[in-house]
């Protein structure tokens, strides 16, 4: 199956130039973000935390070729200082590949 990657930038919500380290997200198959994705075999669920320029990237997420494949994002643990924003986003692969 084919791969790709989601990529985004942890920011300050009341200033989004400041980029945020240490977000953990983790990746469902719901848009209630109720079951965690797990990548074939294992049953681990697939967390990335944002680094010192804010960025959070999951990588070689497969996605059906056909018809494209969704993910659904939730920040699980917020940066020193700052409460999670509760929002679920929705990260679409199509089946071309593109993200949005």
């Amino acid at each position: 199956s084919r791969k790709a990657d989601i990529q985004f930038t942890k920011v300050d919500a009341g200033d989004t130039a400041k980029k945020l380290k240490g977000a953990e997200f983790t990746l469902y198959t719901d848009e209630n973000a109720a079951t965690p994705w797990h990548r074939e075999g294992s049953t681990d669920d697939v967390t990335v935390t944002s680094n010192g320029a804010g960025l959070v990237e999951f990588t070689d997420l497969p996605y059906n070729t056909k018809t494209g494949t969704t993910y659904y994002i939730k920040e699980t643990k917020a940066p020193d200082g700052y409460v999670t924003n509760g929002t679920i986003y929705a990260a679409t692969i199509a089946a071309d590949g593109t993200v949005s």
